[in-house]
């Protein structure tokens, strides 16, 4: 009873808030909001661990953003399966110097690549250290005031990239935000889009779509509503990459101890 009222009232603040937003959006043109603000720079960081089944898919709808100014960083996790050669043969990766701009630890660096066919996508090759340390080496390799971090699995939808930037835009104080996760399970994917929104055919897949309904329309909403926001999704997130470094970034977990 606790936990269904809990989930009641969040919806109900959700609905509220995304009423507002819809009506917000229809009312402000973006791509003015942007232009007129001036779009800050992002650098796209992407963990990936044995990834070769979905990284060209997932990279190729982070090629097709709409954005002004936008890096991609795929960082290639000490992979043990093909990712790195499919990234290499897709995007004709070929070595290019870069720099760190930060020094926080993370497993040593085997190899930067840069696109011919593509100049703002960079891929780093390192030693495996898990999800955690991937994300700070590529922050380390970041030169852009704002980051984003994206799962390797991920379809990001064109506009996303501009709707997540839009709070920083509106707000000089604002140090995080977050997008929408759904499942993307019985969809039709295309070239790195999504064509056609369809549920699952496996009932247990059509209950987690529903369970990312509702952890994000009336979870993540409802609590923004609230002002208790308790964090912002891994899986798609953006953050301002000064305060980042100044905390020490992701803690990575080795010898059984949190390293910042």
């Amino acid at each position: 009873m606790l936990l269904n009222s809990y989930y009641l009232i969040t919806s109900l603040f959700s609905f509220r808030a995304l009423h507002r937003y819809n009506r917000r959006l229809a009312s402000i043109d973006i791509d003015d909001l942007i232009a007129t603000a001036g779009a800050p720079p992002v650098t796209i960081i992407v963990p990936a661990y044995n990834e070769a089944a979905t990284i060209v898919e997932a990279s190729r709808s982070l090629l097709t953003l709409r954005y002004p100014d936008y890096e991609i960083l795929i960082v290639n996790d000490g992979s043990t399966d093909e990712t790195l050669d499919v990234l290499r043969s897709t995007y004709r990766l070929q070595p290019a110097p870069r720099f760190p701009l930060a020094a926080i630890p993370t497993a040593s660096v085997r190899g930067i690549y840069q696109s011919q066919t593509h100049p703002n996508l960079w891929v780093i090759d390192k030693e495996n250290g898990k999800r955690a340390d991937a994300i700070n080496a590529g922050i380390n390799y970041c030169r852009t005031p704002l980051l984003c971090i994206v799962d390797a699995d991920g379809i990001i939808e064109p506009e996303a990239l501009m709707r997540i930037v839009r709070p920083f835009l509106e707000d000089t104080r604002t140090v995080a935000s977050g997008g929408i996760i759904r499942v993307v399970n019985g969809c039709k994917v295309q070239d790195g889009l999504v064509q056609e929104v369809r549920l699952p055919r496996n009932w247990l897949a059509r209950f987690q779509v529903v369970e990312y309904l509702r952890s994000f329309l009336s979870g993540r909403v409802g609590w923004d509503a609230l002002q208790i926001m308790l964090l912002i999704s891994g899986a798609f997130g953006l953050f301002r990459r000064d305060l980042v470094v100044a905390v020490g970034a992701w803690p990575t977990i080795a010898s059984g101890k949190i390293l910042n």
